[in-house]
C-alpha cells in the first residue's frame, strides 16, 4: 500500500456517501485535524479521484483552508 498526497481540488466525494457530519460533529473533525494534523490517508478510487472513506476528513480540511492530503488508491 503506497501513501501519495493529492490535491484537494481534485477528490470527488462520493454522492452515495451514506454518512453525514452535523455542526458539533464537524467541529470535533475540525479540531482534530488542527490538534493532530492528518493521522490516517483518506482512501480514493484509484483514476477517479472518488473517495470511499473519509468524506468529514476531507470536508475538515477544506474548512481548514488545506489544499492537499495523503490517500491511500485503490482499484
Amino acid at each position: 500500500m503506497e501513501i501519495v498526497t493529492k490535491r484537494l481540488d481534485g477528490l470527488r466525494p462520493d454522492p452515495r456517501n451514506p454518512r453525514s457530519h452535523g455542526e458539533e460533529n464537524m467541529a470535533a473533525i475540525v479540531a482534530s485535524l488542527q490538534r493532530f494534523g492528518q493521522a490516517e490517508p483518506l482512501v480514493l478510487q484509484r483514476g477517479t479521484g472518488r473517495i470511499v472513506a473519509g468524506h468529514g476528513r476531507l470536508e475538515g480540511r477544506r474548512k481548514l483552508g488545506w489544499e492537499t492530503c495523503q490517500v491511500v488508491e485503490l482499484d
